[in-house]
Order: C-alpha cells, then structure tokens, then sequence
C-alpha cells in the first residue's frame, strides 16, 4: 500500500474505518430499494465523498472504496480491507445477540436504545420489558433541544429526514472547506457531521440489541484500524483467524488533570460565580489541549480520542506508542510545571488492551475491559503520587 508524504497508511486505513458502515445510514432511508448497506456506502461514498476529498491521490480513493465496499467478505485482499474488517469486528464486541422470542430487529424502523436502562447496581438491573420500552428521537442534535429517551409506542423513525439533513450539511460545506484539503480536518468534520445526524442511527440492528450508535461505531472502529495497522503481519493473522483471543491490539492511554479542586475553588468571593465558571471552562480546554498535544505527538488521527471531558482524557494508540510516552509525559509535566507551579498538571498512562477485552458477555458478572479501565485508574492514580519526581531527579531547582 502507497502513499504520499504526509498521508500514512494507519490513516488511510482510519478513514476506511471512519466511512465502512455509513452505507447503513443511507439504507435505513432508502429501505425500499432493498440494497446492501455495502452497496449504499460505496457509492455514495464514491459519488459525494471522494470527489472533494484533494488530500487523496486517485489510487488512495480506490482503495477507501474497496474497503467500504469489501469490509464484510471473506478472502485475501489488500491489508488495509482486512485491517478495517478486524477493526470493525472488535468494535462490535459491545454487541449483544437478542433473545430468540423477541425476533430480529427491522433497520428501517428499529431505533436507538438508551444504553443507561442496561446498567445494573449491585447485580441487578431494570427488567427487559421495561428497559425496551424507551427510545431515543430520529432528530439531528440542536442547541435548542434537550435530547431524553421516550416511550417506545410514541416514537416513529424518520430516516429519510435525518438522511436528507446529514447530506444537505455535507453538501452545503465550502469547496474551500479545510475539511477537503487536510485529513486531519475531513476526520473532525466528519466526526462533527456523525455526532450530529448519527448519534441517534443504530449501528446494528436485526438479530442485535440496538443501543450503540452509528456514530460512536464508526469513530471506533477508524480508531481501532489506525492501531491495527502497526500489528505484524503474523498477529494480523492469527486475530483475523479468531477475533476473541487474548492478543495485544492496542494501548489505551489516559490522562488525568491534577490540582482541580485548589485551581477551581481558590477564588475570591467577590464575583465567584463567574470566576468559576471561567476557570471550569479554562480547564476543559486544557484537557483538550493535552489531549491534542498527545495526539500528534503520537500521530495519531482525531477519532483516536474517545473521550476528553471532566479533566479526563482516553484515546487508543499502537501498541508502539508506548515508547513514545514517557517523553510525552515528560514534556507535558516540564511545561505545565513553568505555567502553573505545580498547582496544576496532568499525568499520563496506558494499559495494554487484548482482542478478548473487547468482547463483551453478558453472562459475566465483571468485564475484562471495564477491568483494563479500572487498571488504568490505579496507574493514573499512582502516577499522581510521584508526578514531579522525574523532574525533581533531573532538575531540582524547578521543583524545590
């Protein structure tokens, strides 16, 4: 697989994971036609997508469209197809199979479920019947709405509507647009455009419970292919022959801002509300700050961070990263040190994530990734603990 300069294989193969399944969104309003959602996706993806894409070569846009196209079937192709169908059957891992007496799900009509009726405290949970019984809306994200789950029986599903928005949105973008000359900034206006039309679009249906998004799916599994990209060609192998096995396929990495409460809450009285306010807003911007550093310091592509809120921050990363990180750690703690006096900083971690960890059983009272999350707290929590050490060791004239 080629490419040029500055277009990385690990990325083309991202923004084959970010546009695979976006033929299911299309399907869902065109159900008459009775189509595959391979079919939908690649040419759509060909027609409206590619076309405005000037930061792919001609070859490059051949080679997303085989992947929209071929993601599902079996056999030998190129590594970035079958980079993308590992990817995407590790990002389906969350999917749990229906019951038998319930039947199979229609996509045309079948909406999202809230994810939060499936939560269970102390081992116990909502009853079925009453966690199926509410939805989400068909309705593109708006400022002016809140979005809440309602009964089933008072929904209806309108994706022809939601479809026709989220292709008047993509049309109505300048030809100018950075989206279409940068690939980093197509990845962010796509995300955008998929948060806001696809939040609420099944990422599967039919013989699966529908509570996970279209667009998380997709963000997650172009994340996931720009990791497995770095994986030998032998472990590539064996994950394709069974997807469940305790293989290494990732690096979960996370990062935590220290010195939250003292920053927020060392305030005058006079006006501190509005002080507050101000320094609550400051610092989610510099946990999106630290989390963008990170990524491209990792060159990583933007779906890679899952998560970055509440002075937390997730992204996945090749398992190579780790080499990587301990520098990066160092230089955010340097340059927080200067700014802040140690008032403030944020720590970084990783765990390594196995294919198993990604396969969720219902029948198990623990999960193995929500082990690997927990894992990563205790490091990040550590990590707190001796977080100006390195630099007190090298340099004890910025610390003492």
């Amino acid at each position: 697989m080629t490419s040029r300069p500055g277009i990385s294989p690990a990325l083309l193969a991202a923004l084959g994971g970010l546009l695979h399944d976006i033929g299911k969104f299309r399907q869902r309003a065109f159900w008459s036609e009775r189509r595959s959602h391979e079919d939908h996706g690649r040419r759509w993806t060909e027609q409206k997508v590619l076309p405005r894409l000037c930061f792919l070569t001609d070859q490059e846009k051949g080679q997303v469209v085989e992947v929209v196209d071929r993601h599902h079937d079996s056999g030998a192709y190129a590594r970035d197809v079958r980079v993308v169908r590992l990817a995407d059957r590790l990002a389906s891992g969350e999917r749990v199979v229906r019951d038998r007496e319930e039947g199979t799900g229609d996509p045309a009509t079948e909406l999202l479920l809230p994810v939060f009726t499936a939560l269970r405290l102390d081992g116990g949970g909502l009853d079925d019947t009453v966690r199926r019984a509410y939805a989400y809306r068909t309705t593109a994200l708006n400022l002016d709405e809140a979005i809440f789950p309602a009964r089933r029986e008072t929904l209806r599903a309108d994706y022809p509507a939601l479809w026709r928005g989220f292709e008047e949105a993509w049309e109505s973008l300048p030809d100018a647009s950075p989206a279409f000359h940068n690939p980093d900034a197509f990845a962010l206006t796509w995300l955008s455009l998929l948060r806001a039309y696809a939040w609420c679009v099944p990422a599967a249906a039919y013989v699966d419970e529908p509570d996970v998004s279209l667009a998380d799916h997709l963000q997650v599994t172009g994340a996931l292919a720009a990791c497995l990209w770095d994986l030998p060609e032998e472990a590539l192998a064996r994950l394709e022959a069974d997807s469940s096995r305790d293989e290494p396929v990732a690096l979960l990495v996370g990062g935590d801002v220290s010195g939250i409460q003292r920053f927020l809450y060392t305030i005058s009285s006079s006006g501190a509300a509005k002080s507050l306010r101000g320094r609550s807003a400051y610092l989610s911007l510099l946990c999106d700050a630290v989390a963008e550093y990170v990524r491209r310091g990792l060159r990583l592509p933007p779906c890679n961070v899952l998560y970055s809120s509440g002075g937390h921050f997730y992204l996945l990363a090749p398992l190579s990263a780790v080499d990587h990180l301990p520098r990066l750690r160092g230089e955010v703690v340097r340059v927080l040190l200067d700014f802040f006096g140690g008032d403030v900083a944020v720590v970084l971690d990783s765990v390594k994530l196995l294919a198993s960890d990604l396969k969720v059983d219902p029948h198990l009272p623990r999960s193995p990734l929500g082990d690997r999350w927990r894992e990563l707290g205790g490091n990040l929590r550590a990590a707190k603990q001796t977080l100006l050490r390195e630099v007190a060791l090298t340099d004890p004239g910025k610390v003492f």
